[in-house]
């Protein structure tokens, strides 16, 4: 990938997400959403039609024509631009030296790959583009095909080029994208398999996870919303069920049938992992502790300090021992003799149990890991919203609602804010790192769904976009006419 295309790390990234500590919960609440429903972040469909949302890089996209592809400026380096004049950072300036009428090949012969589907397993397709227009000041970049895409395979989108304020007003959007499956990511990997180039397998969600254990079965997480929560320790993406609360958790571990947890003001609680809502007991202290595991009636632990600790299991205070190190470890799980830690530098290692310091065996990549568990033959991983896990790793389209919240919002120049306009996410929909340059569409009563806008940033609700149909003046094109740079470099259908 790296010989092809060069990404940025920028929040400005999107991802459909759910809230779990900021709603108020019925036992229906679910901490992933399985649901079909578009609201709660729900996998995209694999029709042409839906397939005009393309995976560009670690970014999204949408073709607007059979040979055009919409998306965010800043998913690529600055140094994929050609070289002759300047190279502001995106947006550009207004002044940059780009003819925005102009198809310009990217710097060195660099080709783009973008990826038809709405699975990472089992793409469509895969094309190259090899050219690039920029309108300049905004947030935006159109990308040519070397191939164009036939019907069957994508159907490019009907595009808003032209579309007064007072159409949008309470109408309901749609936010796409590939940032990732809707929630913070629930993932396994075999313990069994010693390849350490092994992928990790996207399973389900599991969100603002802060502990996570699992017991004769069953996975059980702790959340920043205080909350309990337990599901199969299944390949399957099914629901969780909340079964009780879990206070101020940042660490988890189980062992014959009890949970035990380590608090931020430094103490060890424990408590039945069934029935549902049992009281947690103190039972000690826990200082400065990052992450647990329990195997061989053992509790282990790290520790701020970068120790690896130990204590029995007993149910009042008990001495930790301090066993070795563990550099960096913010995640333990254990399983068949073995203690597995995730670094904070996104690798997992491996060492195996035992009161004495022993080396650590790297055990292949775990990228943004909040909270890991094990049975005797998979580790699961829950990962922040970030790039995620590697490459390989199975990603899905995501789709969810917004309204239209108004124009005049975001970050930028006083310029580039005028072609930006906000969406609201309904039912916690909002976006994060993966989604950038995907489509915001407007879902009109009775019609086919139009494109009206391009990824460009996060909001506390929902997100920024740069609209298709922004126009500064009424003549011609210029650095700052969207909707007519759109239509003049790809004459897309129009509503």
């Amino acid at each position: 990938m790296k010989t092809l295309m060069t990404t940025k790390k920028l929040i400005w990234s999107i991802l459909i997400m759910v809230c779990i500590p900021y709603c108020t919960f019925s036992q229906e609440d679910d901490i992933g959403s399985t649901s079909s429903e578009l609201r709660q972040g729900a996998a995209d469909v694999n029709t042409p039609t839906a397939n005009a949302t393309v995976k560009v890089g670690t970014c999204t996209g949408t073709l607007i024509a059979n040979n055009i592809v919409l998306t965010s400026g800043h998913c690529f380096d600055e140094d994929l631009r050609q070289v002759q004049g300047s190279r502001t950072a995106y947006p550009h300036g207004c002044n940059d030296w780009e003819n925005p009428t102009q198809w310009y090949p990217f710097n060195g012969g660099v080709t783009i790959p973008v990826r038809i589907g709405n699975d990472s397993e089992n793409w469509e397709a895969t094309y190259q583009a090899n050219a690039y227009s920029l309108p300049g000041c905004v947030d935006i970049i159109m990308l040519r095909l070397a191939n164009p895409v036939p019907r069957s395979v994508a159907i490019p989108a009907t595009v808003a080029t032209q579309l007064t304020v007072s159409s949008l007003q309470d109408q309901q959007l749609q936010m796409v994208g590939w940032g990732s499956s809707g929630l913070e990511d629930l993932w396994k990997k075999s313990t069994v398999n010693t390849n350490v180039n092994a992928g990790w397998d996207l399973i389900g969600h599991a969100n603002l996870v802060t502990g996570m254990a699992e017991s004769e079965g069953n996975l059980f997480a702790a959340t920043e919303g205080n909350t309990l929560w337990m599901r199969p320790a299944s390949g399957a993406n099914v629901r969780w069920q909340k079964i009780g609360h879990a206070n101020n958790v940042i660490a988890m571990a189980a062992l014959d049938g009890k949970l035990f947890a380590a608090t931020s003001d430094d103490k060890l609680w424990v408590r039945d992992a069934v029935p549902i809502n049992v009281n947690w007991q103190s039972i000690g202290h826990a200082n400065g502790i990052t992450a647990m595991t329990a195997i061989d009636n053992e509790l282990y632990a790290t520790t701020n300090s970068n120790r690896l600790v130990v204590r029995e299991p007993v149910l009042e205070d008990a001495p930790w021992a301090n066993i070795g190190h563990a550099n960096d470890i913010i995640a333990l799980a254990s399983s068949n003799g073995r203690i597995y830690g995730a670094q904070a530098t996104n690798t997992m290692w491996s060492r195996p149990t035992g009161r004495r310091d022993l080396d650590w065996r790297y055990e292949g990549e775990a990228n943004d890991i909040r909270a890991m568990a094990a049975t005797d033959t998979e580790i699961f991983a829950t990962n922040r919203p970030g790039d995620g896990f590697p490459q390989n790793s199975r990603r899905l389209r995501q789709t969810g609602l917004a309204t239209f919240g108004g124009f005049l919002c975001g970050t930028g120049s006083a310029a580039s804010r005028r072609a930006q306009f906000c969406a609201n996410g309904i039912g916690g929909a909002r976006i994060l790192p993966g989604d950038s340059g995907g489509p915001i569409y407007w879902l009109r009563p009775g019609l086919p769904r139009v494109l009206i806008g391009v990824t460009r940033q996060t909001n506390s609700v929902g997100g920024t976009f740069v609209a298709t149909f922004f126009n500064r003046t009424a003549t011609g094109v210029d650095t700052m006419n969207i909707g007519r740079w759109i239509s003049r470099m790809a004459n897309p259908q129009t509503p």
